[in-house]
């Protein structure tokens, strides 16, 4: 009786089996958890606006068809960001001819107006001007996305930035602007 209480064989024989039982699985647990990984990091890239990244091809599983369906979903995006890239390009570049025109008619008929009608061609002007660089800054926008370049940086007069975009944006409204006069920060001009 006393030598069926022994239980150390059972002890032995259960941590022998416990011991194969991991040997076994922690290398199919390993290249599970890997492929998970590697799937969290591509979604967040994917998350973060980052379309060109992919995941490994490579298992036929589950998580492989996940990979799979992945990669087509960051393939969609890419080509929808990059297609709605392309078309305000597009039509920032359509709208710069009938613009370039409206600004040369505008000029012509400040030539001929008399002082009354001037101040409010003078407006247009501004106005048109104003549309003029708006589609520049679309165009200029969907340029440096389609074709990455380098900055090239220039020194540029912050206090007269910042007033001309209050001249634009707010103009008639009271705003404080405290900055020095010859204040030049580095930044691409057009951009």
């Amino acid at each position: 009786l006393l030598r069926l209480l022994d239980l150390t064989p059972w002890f032995f024989t259960a941590a022998g089996v416990l011991t194969l039982s991991i040997l076994f699985w922690l290398p199919l647990v390993r290249r599970v958890t890997r492929a998970l990984r590697q799937l969290d990091a591509a979604t967040e890239k994917i998350a973060a606006g980052d379309f060109s990244t992919r995941v490994p091809a490579t298992r036929r599983d589950e998580i492989g068809r996940l990979g799979d369906s992945v990669n087509r979903m960051a393939a969609r995006l890419d080509a929808q960001a990059q297609g709605q890239k392309r078309f305000l390009g597009d039509v920032a570049h359509e709208l710069g001819s009938p613009l370039a025109r409206l600004q040369l008619a505008v000029e012509l008929l400040e030539r001929r107006a008399s002082a009354d009608t001037a101040v409010a061609l003078t407006d247009v002007r501004d106005e048109v001007q104003h549309m003029t660089g708006l589609v520049n800054e679309l165009l200029a926008f969907t340029e440096s996305n389609l074709r990455p370049r380098a900055p090239e940086l220039a020194p540029v007069d912050l206090a007269l930035l910042v007033q001309r975009v209050l001249t634009r944006e707010a103009p008639g409204m009271p705003a404080c602007v405290d900055i020095t006069v010859d204040l030049r920060v580095l930044a691409d001009p057009p951009l």
